[in-house]
């Protein structure tokens, strides 16, 4: 039921889901899949059935970036050419195999956050969601890394 500005309780719910104002699932999680708090998060975690997007669990090791150092966040987004070299072979390697063996990938996102919980994590979107599906069972099937969808 729905009175002029007024939501009915299913509704405003649903436009909460996934904010900040949404006290049973975590937002931060629900907008990248990985949470500060992990296991301890007082809020849930929903991993989606299907997406087009799969997430790489700190799998890229940047040479610049190592958590430990109080001012590694500075060094971050100043890459010199060695490291740039290092990152684009990286990302066309992920890229092109990633596209050989599942299928078209639209776009690949890699994460320099010195936060424990992102550092590293690529996310990867393919056109197809049946090619994300295919990527992150034969990942997991293969015991590489863990792989979610996002």
């Amino acid at each position: 039921m729905n009175f002029g500005d007024t939501l009915s309780g299913a509704e405003y719910l649903a436009s909460i889901y996934g904010t900040e104002k949404d006290k049973v699932n975590c937002s931060f999680f629900f907008k990248t899949g990985a949470c500060r708090h992990g296991d301890k998060c007082s809020r849930a975690h929903h991993t989606p059935t299907f997406s087009p997007t799969i997430l790489l669990k700190n799998f890229y090791h940047n040479p610049v970036v190592d958590v430990r150092q109080a001012d590694a966040f500075d060094k971050v987004g100043r890459k010199n050419e060695e490291e740039q070299k290092y990152f684009d072979e990286f990302y066309e390697e992920v890229f092109t195999e990633l596209e050989r063996k599942y299928g078209e990938v639209e776009e690949i996102n890699v994460c320099e956050n010195i936060g424990e919980h992102m550092v590293g994590n690529v996310y990867v979107k393919f056109v197809r969601e049946e090619d994300a599906d295919k990527a992150c069972r034969d990942l997991n099937d293969n015991r590489w890394y863990v792989f979610l969808f996002m």
